[in-house]
């Protein structure tokens, strides 16, 4: 060996196993960030897209009608793990990795959580904005778009939908005015939030219906409904032709015994059982 080199110095070591040796044909492991930028072409809509060849169209939209812009497609990616979630629902280890599939960005992270509302990865429950003028959907099959307010464009939080709820009573009111026991209920019927307690339905004495209170009488024998959809008429009697008042049906009812026994010859646990079943009440006590 000429004097003039010497040694190779023991700091260098050999290349890491994780990385492996980098193939001639590649040349360099590029960055994990993005490739340089077109500037002037924009593509679009995922999946598709419009660019040159050799380059990808770069979109960090699921939305419907989401533009991007054209990027070098990447040669090779680095061995980093710095996972992302594409619009497939599928985890790729860096962005480059997902580039090269020729997919857009759904959110920085892998794909088992919710999407965040800023492409960020904060601490904490992830939430994804939904909803809005473009009425975006959530992604997840097990969630819907839990809206800040009841109205078409209004913007939510995508809110996994609860497999069981609890069984106390904490009504509150839907989007649908219907009141639901309790608010994971609500979210079990992917109803958005109006306001928490029952829900306050204005009476219309013209209409020909009984009203939302207990004061107006519906049944008779013009058989007079009740106007809101989660009531009932709760008649005074057993008679086909018996006058009663609109109740609300409960969504959950308490697990006391208490029996009733309602107009058809049946005996509830309590008095809410029996609202619950929609059936007027024959006397107290077991049939």
């Amino acid at each position: 060996m000429p004097d003039g080199i010497g040694p190779v110095p023991d700091g260098t070591g050999p290349v890491p196993d994780s990385i492996g040796p980098v193939p001639d044909s590649i040349g360099p492991v590029p960055d994990v960030s993005l490739p340089t930028d077109l500037g002037f072409k924009k593509c679009g809509p995922w999946p598709g897209g419009n660019c040159p060849k050799s380059y990808v169209c770069n979109i960090h939209s699921c939305a419907p009608g989401a533009s991007g812009s054209c990027v070098l497609m990447p040669i090779g990616c680095p061995k980093i793990y710095k996972p992302v979630c594409g619009c497939d629902n599928k985890t790729y280890d860096n962005d480059c990795f997902r580039l090269r599939a020729q997919v857009a960005l759904q959110y920085t992270g892998t794909c088992n959580i919710s999407p965040p509302l800023d492409g960020g990865s904060p601490d904490g429950p992830i939430q994804f904005k939904c909803g809005g003028p473009t009425h975006t959907q959530c992604t997840l099959s097990n969630q819907f778009c839990d809206k800040d307010y009841c109205a078409p464009n209004a913007f939510g939080t995508c809110t996994n939908v609860p497999a069981a709820c609890p069984m106390y009573y904490s009504p509150v009111c839907g989007c649908d005015n219907k009141t639901y026991g309790n608010d994971c209920f609500r979210k079990s019927a992917k109803v958005s939030l109006q306001y928490t307690g029952k829900c306050k339905v204005t009476p219309t004495p013209d209409a020909g219906v009984a009203d939302a209170g207990t004061t107006k009488k519906c049944g008779g024998p013009k058989n007079i409904p009740c106007m809101a959809l989660n009531q009932f008429c709760d008649k005074e009697n057993c008679s086909k032709s018996a006058y009663g008042t609109c109740e609300e049906i409960p969504a959950v009812c308490p697990m006391y015994y208490a029996p009733v026994c309602g107009c058809n010859n049946m005996t509830y646990g309590n008095d809410c059982f029996r609202k619950h079943a929609q059936v007027s009440l024959a006397y107290k006590g077991k049939c």
